[in-house]
């Protein structure tokens, strides 16, 4: 009996791994073996040993037979662990660290599908439940690689509107880790044909709010009254964002009705930027504003209870 067992075990042992993907350390590596086969590359940034989403996501999905069946054609894998673990490798956790900095991961699990020259394809971050939901992602991912890999054999404008098309085809979330391919697009079109320098503006100058902004301090006056100044000058990418935060601290500071009739004309404003939003806009201002004396009430009864 005790024979058949240690026969059974070790030959599960022996079968396991077949059924275990293969998760490569090395970025260079893993690039040159996806040019090799002609895959994409997947790349986990997960904090192995802390992040709860990202222990759940291998342990639902990548650590799971079906995963490794559907990837096994299609992906070169590739994780980057920044766990807190002392004894983990000194220098893997360096260049893993490097690598958060230069795909700026900032949130785990951040999944990327590149190219084999680099290039960001497609991906999430955060949590999926289950492989399904992790393939709504990853297929869009894997179609676009093979549209920038294409896109890489054009020339001149062709190349530039192609390169484009693939840059917009991301998600938002996965945008920031893109950035070296639109400074790319950028270098290539000093005839802005991607229309992508308005984009790059608009994110200059929201850094630059953001200083002034954090220079302010916590006062919520302050603050209202430096971003009305910035609505000003805002180009028009970044207005919703800014009246967004001018709502939020007009109904946050208002000491009289006529306060809140500035916050309902911010959401005017807003609904008038955005107009797939103007329904959803104009139903809750019509609930919020429904008694302004009793709202008015409830926020100086929220302002007192804070600041007990």
């Amino acid at each position: 009996m005790h024979k058949m067992l240690f026969t059974m075990m070790s030959l599960a042992a022996t079968v396991a791994p077949a059924f275990a993907a293969e998760w490569m350390t090395d970025m260079d590596a893993a690039k040159q073996k996806a040019a090799a086969e002609n895959k994409a590359v997947l790349v986990d940034f997960t904090g192995s040993d802390w992040c709860g989403y990202c222990i759940q996501l291998k342990k639902n999905v990548f650590d799971k037979p079906d995963f490794d069946a559907y990837a096994k054609d299609k992906f070169v894998l590739l994780e980057v662990d920044v766990p807190r673990n002392p004894k983990f490798d000194k220098e893997q956790l360096k260049k893993n660290r490097e690598l958060c900095e230069q795909f700026n991961v900032s949130g785990y699990p951040t999944i990327l599908v590149l190219t084999p020259q680099g290039d960001v394809a497609g991906g999430f971050v955060g949590g999926r439940p289950g492989l399904d939901s992790v393939k709504q992602a990853l297929d869009p991912a894997l179609a676009n690689a093979k549209a920038l890999e294409a896109a890489s054999k054009l020339t001149g404008e062709e190349q530039v509107k192609a390169l484009t098309a693939c840059y917009k085809a991301l998600p938002d979330g996965v945008k920031e880790s893109a950035k070296p391919l639109r400074d790319r697009i950028l270098s290539m079109d000093p005839n802005d044909v991607s229309g992508l320098q308005a984009e790059v503006k608009a994110e200059q100058q929201l850094d630059e709010f953001g200083k002034k902004i954090e220079a302010i301090g916590d006062d919520p006056k302050a603050l209202l009254t430096a971003l009305l100044a910035m609505k000003e000058e805002a180009l028009p990418p970044n207005k919703p964002l800014l009246l967004n935060a001018i709502f939020n601290l007009q109904m946050m500071t208002a000491e009289s009705v006529e306060d809140l009739e500035k916050a309902k004309k911010t959401l005017d404003e807003s609904a008038a930027l955005l107009p797939e939003e103007k329904e959803n806009i104009e139903q809750m201002k019509a609930e919020l504003f429904a008694d302004p004396a009793a709202l008015l009430e409830q926020i100086k009864q929220r302002r007192e209870n804070s600041a007990q």
